[in-house]
């Protein structure tokens, strides 16, 4: 009898002891799994930090050397009057190269001789490079010039910065470019259909072959 009581009371106590066992079980177990979460977000942040400071010792690298870049052109450059003597020795080396091209522009053809606005060294040089190019091209442009004493327009055609025609833009009448003190001229001459033929071609609007065109009387 006192057997069956026994067993009755182990059975009986046994459901609340089995579930706090699991109760403790997934304890340990979220335990270890915060526990596990915790430590990746430690080693994903340890990583950030590692890369940042690996970023930043790059940048204060290369902002060493750009001050290391800074000092040896300066010593390069001399002192603050040198570079100042070699700055107004540029500015007036583009003055007068300003007043060449001027100078040229008004006995070259239209568009052959490109004239900065400003006489810096940087204009001047670029004024220089696009004269250049155009040294090289065969172009048509409209260009406003003188006939007979009175303004007119016309297309012209200018081969590099040597010789230029011109064709009216009815092209019934044509002839040859002069330019005299900066004044575009147009001389008129009796047959201008070699002019148009040459300016078709140019512009794709006719074959491409030898054409003779007139010289300047």
């Amino acid at each position: 009898m006192f057997a069956e009581i026994l067993c009755s009371v182990v059975i009986a106590a046994e459901p609340p002891a089995l579930d706090e066992a699991l109760a403790a079980n997934r304890a340990r177990q979220e335990a270890a799994g915060e526990e596990s979460r915790w430590r990746a977000e430690q080693e994903r942040l340890q990583a950030l930090v590692a890369a940042a400071q690996a970023e930043a010792a790059r940048a204060q690298d290369e902002a060493a050397q750009a001050r290391r870049q800074v000092t040896e052109t300066r010593q390069d450059l001399g002192t603050p009057a040198q570079v100042e003597a070699v700055r107004a020795r540029l500015d007036a080396a583009a003055v007068r190269q300003r007043q060449v091209l001027a100078d040229l522009a008004k006995t070259l053809p239209p568009g052959a001789v490109v004239v900065p606005v400003e006489a810096t060294s940087e204009a001047v040089a670029a004024a220089v490079a696009a004269t250049e190019r155009a040294a090289g091209q065969v172009t048509v442009e409209i260009v406003s010039g003188v006939l007979g004493g009175s303004p007119r327009a016309a297309k012209v055609l200018r081969v590099a910065g040597a010789r230029a025609w011109w064709l009216a833009l009815d092209g019934r009448a044509g002839g040859i470019v002069r330019v005299h003190d900066g004044v575009v001229e147009f001389l008129p001459i009796a047959d201008p259909r070699p002019i148009a033929e040459a300016l078709a071609a140019v512009e794709g609007r006719g074959p491409v072959r030898l054409a003779l065109l007139p010289e300047a009387p």
